[in-house]
């Protein structure tokens, strides 16, 4: 039986591979054209103009470097990376030389460059672009009132840059946990002091909290949030910069013995510096 279905791998594998093959030479490929890919076939790449700083000597022998390991082609792309800056204004004459300049020697090398359509990760703001056109934030407020009709005024959510505009009011039972939670306070302490601590209740998700070590030789930030009375957690999300932390969520019920609750999975959000 093992003989019998060794047969049979081999059999079906050598039927792969041929069938492979088979594709293969129909489409006009042989080794030397996978060693050597004709220039469409050649992988592009980022390449960022960072923080301002740019020359056309820079680059010319960036491009010339990458014709030379055989990348098929560059896409410009102008961010910030927390580097010290350089004097090369995005959109400036000084930028759009150097861009110009990085066209002409692509074509001398035969290799393909493309640029994005703006500055930074935007893409495509500038401004040009009026508040009323601009990206949306959805923003709202809550308020808990008793069943029935009801008139009263609700709270003005966040405005950016003084634009907002009202898109519905939606009003739905309240559970049971929503409840004791309004009717629940909650002190928050945290170790940057009570200045940083007041940024977690600012319903602003963009607000950073600055969170100092309590020792020198422990490098622990934390943050404590008390009530009064026993709640259910259903979520919870933190976000960090520092790449080698980690965070646990611990509970209490006396707030002196506190157990692990779990820990946080860190994991790095695509195209962020942030966990």
């Amino acid at each position: 039986m093992k003989n019998l279905v060794c047969r049979c791998l081999v059999i079906s594998l050598i039927s792969v591979l041929t069938s492979q093959s088979a594709l293969a030479s129909d489409a006009g490929l042989t080794p030397d054209a996978f060693v050597n890919p004709p220039d469409d076939s050649r992988p592009m790449t980022w390449m960022h103009i960072m923080d301002k700083n740019a020359s056309k000597e820079g680059m010319e022998k960036d491009l010339q470097a990458m014709a030379d390991v055989g990348v098929g082609g560059v896409f410009v792309f102008s961010v910030s990376q927390l580097m010290p800056y350089g004097d090369v204004v995005f959109n400036s004459r000084e930028f759009r030389d150097v861009l110009l300049h990085g066209v002409k020697v692509s074509d001398q090398l035969g290799i393909k460059f493309g640029m994005h359509n703006c500055d930074g990760w935007s893409a495509s703001g500038g401004p040009w672009v009026t508040v009323e056109d601009s990206m949306k934030q959805l923003v709202w407020s809550e308020t808990v009132v008793q069943g029935g009709p009801v008139q009263i005024p609700l709270p003005q959510p966040k405005m950016r840059d003084g634009f907002y505009r009202d898109i519905t009011c939606i009003a739905y039972p309240a559970t049971q946990q929503e409840l004791d939670q309004e009717n629940t306070p909650v002190k928050i302490t945290c170790s940057g002091g009570d200045e940083e601590a007041v940024k977690l209740t600012d319903a602003e998700l963009s607000t950073t909290l600055n969170l100092t070590m309590n020792r020198k030789n422990d490098r622990t930030g934390w943050v404590l949030l008390e009530y009064q009375n026993p709640i259910s957690v259903r979520s919870a999300m933190l976000e960090h910069h520092h790449s080698g932390a980690s965070c646990k969520m611990l509970a209490s019920k006396d707030g002196e013995n506190f157990e692990l609750v779990t820990d946080f999975p860190v994991k790095l959000r695509p195209g962020k510096n942030t966990w």
